[in-house]
């Protein structure tokens, strides 16, 4: 934990929605438009790929180690994918997926005493149908709903972006790129906004999802 007038350190402990870069751009908006006297560190943590099945395995490493204030949970898209290595599961079910957050939470929670946002992801553009039957922004629903479960049995504070996104005028389309999941600039710039908002928030001891509640 930071000691007084050092920088909030926040980790974006994700998968290639926060590797593609947005966590490093939070701490410019934040420190230089948001910043009522405390300042912040990003950290990001994500890594593509990965799923929230291996990345609860690298706790110590990629959380733990950098001491955080302020950690924010984002994973799914990965968790819900069949690759043929579990044969017909994806690499986590949406039980097992909600029990992947709650131990993350948990874990940054009681043993970092870190304040904790977990990310809902934002809305995907694809038609594919996965194995379950369920196209695959509804399976993305399906493991929303798991990690709103997850934070609110660990006490951690849910955001779902497909919702928060709702507040702007961009179409949601407009924010993921051709592949129907990852984020364009203005995706990118969205991620951005919400999280600097949301961090400035927790730092004045505010509910960041009460506080765009009462907005929407």
């Amino acid at each position: 934990m930071s000691q007084p007038n050092e920088p909030w350190v926040v980790v974006v402990w994700g998968d290639s929605i926060a590797a593609s870069g947005w966590p490093q751009q939070v701490e410019f908006s934040h420190n230089v438009a948001q910043n009522t006297g405390q300042t912040i560190r990003m950290v990001n943590s994500g890594i593509g790929g990965m799923p929230a099945a291996k990345a609860r395995e690298q706790f110590d490493e990629k959380v733990a180690a950098h001491k955080p204030n302020v950690v924010i949970i984002q994973f799914g898209f990965n968790d819900m994918r069949h690759d043929g290595s579990r044969g017909a599961l994806p690499l986590s079910t949406p039980d097992e997926f909600q029990a992947h957050l709650e131990h993350m939470a948990t874990r940054c929670m009681k043993e970092l005493n870190a304040k904790v946002l977990v990310y809902g992801n934002h809305r995907a553009n694809r038609i594919t149908i996965l194995p379950t039957g369920l196209a695959y922004d509804q399976a993305r629903a399906v493991y929303t709903d798991r990690a709103e479960a997850a934070a609110r049995n660990a006490g951690a504070v849910f955001l779902d972006m497909a919702k928060v996104f709702q507040l702007g005028e961009t179409p949601w389309t407009a924010l993921v790129n051709d592949d129907g999941v990852h984020l364009t600039g203005a995706g990118q710039t969205a991620y951005v906004s919400v999280t600097s908002t949301a961090i400035m928030w927790l730092i004045e001891g505010k509910n960041p999802a009460e506080e765009f509640a009462r907005r929407g």
